[in-house]
This record gives structure tokens, sequence and C-alpha cells, in this order.
């Protein structure tokens, strides 16, 4: 057999062991179940949430592109916490659904905190999210699902770090009324 040229583009498919060269985001899931202070090398994670007594999942502090998906897979009625780092001015925003779980009523409620409102005017009014499976102020049920990104600065005098936008639809037993789940904590 004669010498066989093959391009570069055929040759980084062949090496990464895809032949139609698209590229694959490897998923890595880490298991969470007492309290944790994830890290900016852990963007990108699906957290596997499992509740009990009483806890906090603080992030790192905010960077563009950082990004978590918290899956809760053991719910609880104990008011848990997903938390800004401490010593870092960033905050919250975005919107919350909280739904009704019982199966005899179907209602739901909403918070929405826009960026002007938390970045802008006060983040420490913001730096903190509740989950309680129980409450009627946010919610916290198994398969419910918290999606976290990291948004650039946003002041030109840099006052604070940065900024985390949620997006989250958390079930309750108990019957959704003013919804507080992103708080001041």
């Amino acid at each position: 057999m004669g010498s066989r040229r093959i391009g570069q583009a055929r040759l980084a498919a062949l090496v990464s062991g895809n032949d139609n060269g698209a590229r694959h985001k490897l998923i890595r899931q880490k298991a969470v179940s007492a309290a944790v202070k994830l890290k900016a090398s852990d963007s990108g994670s699906t957290i596997i949430w499992t509740m009990g007594t009483a806890h906090a999942i603080t992030l790192p502090p905010a960077e563009p592109g950082l990004n978590f998906k918290i899956i809760i897979k053991v719910g609880s009625d104990n008011a848990h916490t997903i938390e800004v780092a401490s010593g870092v001015a960033d905050c919250f925003f975005g919107s919350v659904t909280v739904y009704d779980n019982n199966t005899d009523a179907e209602e739901d409620a909403h918070q929405i905190v826009t960026y002007a409102e938390s970045a802008e005017s006060n983040p420490g009014n913001f730096d903190t999210l509740l989950i309680d499976g129980n409450a009627t102020a946010t919610g916290g049920c198994a398969g419910d699902v918290i999606f976290l990104e990291g948004i650039t600065k946003a002041l030109a005098d840099e006052s604070f770090a940065g900024t985390w936008l949620v997006k989250a639809k958390l079930g309750t037993t108990g019957t959704p009324a003013s919804i507080a789940t992103i708080y001041a904590g």
C-alpha cells in the first residue's frame, strides 16, 4: 500500500473519535448533599442536589460565562440556600415561578427581579436564593431545576463584582403567594 494523505480536519476528527467532526461537550455531574462552595472550575456542571438538613450551596464570584444547572434530586421542607460568594457584592436577577405541587389545586406565582432593580440599585438585597419545599414564598421539590449564569459586570465604576441570572421553576406543597425566592440573605 502506498502512502495516503488526509486533510487536517479529517485527522482531527479521527483523533477525537468523532467522524463528523462535531464537538461534543462533556457533561459533568457533581453530587451535593451538604454545604459546599462551588469553584469556577465547576462551571458547566450539573449539580445533583440531595436536600436534607438545611445547608447552603455557595457560588464562586460571578464571571461572564460561568454557569450551573442545579437539579433537585431529593427535596426538603427545610430552608436551604444558594448564596453568592462571601466578600463580594454579587447579586441575582431573573425570574422564578413557584407552582402548587398539590394535586387538588393548580396555582402558581412569579417573582421577577430586573437587572436594574438588583444590580444597578441594591445588589445586597438580592444575594441569596431560598429553596424550601413547603413554603408559600418559594419552593424546591424533587425534579425541579435551577439555571444560573454569570453575567458581565454592570457598572462603569465596578462597584460590585457581577451578577447571576436565575431561571427557575420550583414546586411547593404550600400555596404559592408573594414569591421571595431571590432575597437579601
